[in-house]
């Protein structure tokens, strides 16, 4: 066996003390390059409350100085995560300055944004910009975001009787958002058996609605066949969220533009012989000319027309928004209670007048004994 050159020995000992010395340095450098965390936050808690602003989230957590030297404020960055992992920032607050190795809780409320959706959410804080880093997280999904809720005010509407072929006054029904989020686009739309006898004259809810926005139906009833009618108009929101409001109302038949006054009459006791005489008037209420075709009376007793007083409606024309006159005779030819129903005959229907006569005194008689007749003029225009 060979023994070590004496010059080699010193130089091996130096050469592995200096890998020694190498290896040392640079692992206190490796250890002098990781992070030291001077300030750490914990004990994440959160509440929520709605409001008409959305849903408050009330935020608290610990902040700690581990170091032995005081440290300057800060600032914590606040976030929601939903469970899919996805943030949404609810933006930053100041850390207090914290003394040696002390400890101390940070309140705050946050307002969450209209379009965070609805659902639930952990909350987080971080000491740095993004989530990551010293952060501490809630242990479950303490955040609830409510979702959009439709209401409407009434919640039903009676309207007004409205003849056939024409449309009642307007009545608005108002819709809010009373949920904590903002709800998809909405659509109004009627509902129900009698839905083609309503209308929606306006509507403003259209676009979607932050919490606590409103929009505007108006409705009206538009029959085209008489009876009650029932209905609803429904608001939708694209996601689900909706409201229903029922409409009733009552269409009657039109009513016809022509009338008669008065529509009765009592000519009283007129002696047998004599002539009393009374004149109705024919309205038009419409704002175009109408015609009627000619008159008569029921029973053609004691009753005729007379053609010699004003008599206007023997041209047959009722002017728009005017009228005209026809006068009835009474020539009663019997002592006795004379009853007769005067008879206008008109497109849209007759029109009527009751008349009642009281016949007194003697009845005249003819040679041969049998009474005299009465005015020969029964009836005008084309007769039925």
């Amino acid at each position: 066996m060979r023994t070590p050159s004496p010059v080699l020995g010193p130089l091996l000992c130096a050469v592995l003390a200096a890998a020694t010395v190498s290896s040392t340095a640079g692992a206190s450098a490796h250890t002098a390059q990781a992070p030291t965390q001077r300030v750490s936050v914990s004990s994440v808690s959160a509440t929520t409350t709605p409001t008409a602003r959305g849903t408050k989230v009330s935020l608290g957590f610990a902040v700690r100085n581990r170091t032995g030297s005081r440290q300057r404020a800060g600032r914590a960055y606040l976030f929601l995560v939903a469970p899919d992992g996805r943030s949404r920032s609810l933006g930053r607050v100041a850390t207090p300055r914290l003394d040696r190795r002390a400890k101390t809780r940070v309140n705050v409320n946050r307002f969450v944004n209209q379009y965070t959706n609805a659902g639930r959410y952990f909350a987080r804080v971080c000491l740095a910009p993004r989530p990551g880093g010293s952060c501490a997280t809630t242990r479950t999904a303490v955040v609830r975001i409510a979702p959009a809720s439709l209401s409407a005010q009434p919640g039903d509407v009676a309207l007004p009787d409205t003849e056939i072929g024409t449309s009642s006054s307007a009545t608005r029904i108002t819709v809010t958002n009373t949920g904590q989020s903002r709800s998809g686009a909405l659509t109004a739309s009627l509902t129900g058996t009698d839905a083609t006898d309503m209308s929606i004259v306006n509507s403003t809810c259209t676009s979607s609605l932050s919490p606590g926005g409103s929009c505007a139906v108006d409705v009206a009833l538009a029959p085209v066949a008489a009876g009650l009618k029932e209905a609803g108009v429904r608001v939708s929101a694209r996601g689900g969220a909706s409201t229903r409001v029922a409409l009733t109302g009552t269409a009657t038949d039109a009513a016809a533009p022509l009338s008669i006054t008065p529509q009765s009459h009592d000519f009283g006791p007129v002696s047998v012989g004599s002539v009393e005489r009374f004149t109705f008037t024919v309205v038009n209420a419409s704002g175009s000319d109408e015609y009627i075709s000619g008159g008569d009376f029921e029973n053609r007793v004691a009753y005729s027309w007379d053609f010699e007083s004003s008599f206007t409606c023997l041209d047959l024309l009722v002017p728009a928004n005017g009228s005209c006159t026809v006068t009835a005779a009474f020539a009663p030819q019997t002592a006795e209670n004379l009853d007769d129903v005067l008879v206008i005959f008109a497109p849209q229907g007759n029109l009527t007048s009751a008349l009642t006569g009281l016949g007194v005194g003697p009845e005249p008689t003819r040679s041969g004994g049998s009474p005299a007749p009465g005015h020969p003029a029964r009836s005008f225009g084309s007769v039925r």
